[in-house]
Formats: C-alpha cells, structure tokens, sequence
C-alpha cells in the first residue's frame, strides 16, 4: 500500500514487476506508483504474473515495459481478482503473446482503467476491460479515478498521498492585523487600538520586543 518505484528491474527468469514480480497466494496491491522501465519474459509496471487472485486499485505506471511473452502497463497475467481505478502511459513494447495497456492475460475483472497508450487495453483472457479506456489525456478522466487521484502543480495525475509527501517551503514572518492609523479627536480623546500579531512558518514562539517612539511602533525579533 503506497508503495512507489523508480529506476529499472530486469529479469533473467520469467516474472518481473515494478511492485510485485509474482507468487502464487492471495494480495492486494493498492495506491502503488512505478516508473521504472521492467524487462522479463512476463513484464508488468505494477506486477509481472500472479497464479491466483489479487486485488490492483489506484495504481499508475509510467514506466516502459518490455515482456518476451506477456507484457502490460499494469499486469502482465493475473489469474483472477480486480483491476480498477488505475492507469498507464508508459510505452508497452509488444511480446509474443498477450500485451495491454492495462493487462497482458487477465481472468481478473477490469473496470474504470485508462490509457494512453498502447491501442489495447488488454488482448488475452476470460475477463472484460472497460469501454472508452483509451483516452489522449488522463487529465481529462481524473475525476473519474476516484477520490486517490489529484493533478499537481504541473498538470500531471498523482496519487494524493504523493502531494503530502512533498516538502512546503517555509516563509517565516510576522504579520500584524488592526486598525491601520492612530489619530486625535476634536474632543482630545485619546486614541485606542486593537493590534495583532501572528507568527507564520516560524518554529517554536519566537521572543518579539515591542516599543514605540515619535509615533511610530516597532517589532523586533
């Protein structure tokens, strides 16, 4: 869960993923991200081959995948279990076998996925893809990915716990609210006012000295 990848991942025996390579058991693979460019024989940006069911939601893969044999954005063979909410634009180069965008050989059930590319969302196995997956932009469907997904600064789609991840940039400073002038009634009233003073981006309680001279005031930290 919330799990990312960058970099390669090249195997020399059948399975290989950018999350999970492959086992046999039950497992869910959820709000994963990979960009790593995968090689093997079963290649898959978020997993390579899993003999029985797994569940995939919210995931993306952004990495180029190359199977000998199976290849896909996502997964290249899963037996059965759920696809959904998830999305690839990483190039797939084509195997020998079955390739997708989204899954290679799938038993699994594949609902609310899109792509970019390549064409297909999915060329082998018992189990339906959704329609109107392929799609020019994935901007253009983030609303309909769910509340995981968000666009960034950039106008790319990003899994939301990746924003929170990103470091703020501090701008440490002192601001002052209330009345913005002082002045005398005909009445010879004096003057009264409210100032307040909040201390943003700033660690701890900071030590501020007031002090007020020739009508003017002054704060320094």
């Amino acid at each position: 869960d919330s799990c990312s990848f960058t970099g390669k991942v090249k195997s020399q025996a059948d399975y290989a993923g950018g999350i999970v390579g492959g086992l046999s058991g039950t497992c869910s693979i959820l709000n994963c991200i990979n960009r790593a460019d995968v090689t093997a024989k079963y290649a898959g940006g978020i997993l390579g081959y899993w003999k029985k069911s797994a569940k995939i939601e919210n995931c993306y893969n952004t990495g180029e995948i190359s199977g000998s044999y199976n290849s896909a954005g996502i997964v290249a063979q899963l037996s059965s279990g759920t696809i959904k909410n998830c999305f690839n634009t990483g190039k797939v180069n084509m195997g020998s076998n079955c390739n997708g965008a989204i899954a290679g050989f799938a038993g699994a059930a594949i609902s609310n996925c899109y792509w970019t590319q390549p064409e297909d969302g999915k060329s082998g196995g018992t189990s339906s893809i959704n329609d109107g997956g392929k799609v020019d932009s994935i901007v253009s469907v983030v609303d309909q990915l769910g509340d995981a997904f968000i666009t960034d600064a950039s106008g790319n789609v990003i899994l939301k716990w990746e924003a929170s991840n990103v470091p703020v940039e501090k701008n440490p400073r002192i601001v002052i609210s209330g009345d913005s002038s002082l002045y005398m009634t005909n009445s010879g009233a004096q003057p009264q006012a409210t100032l307040t003073v909040e201390y943003k981006d700033m660690d701890g309680t900071p030590t501020v000295t007031w002090t007020a001279a020739n009508g003017c005031v002054t704060l320094e930290k």
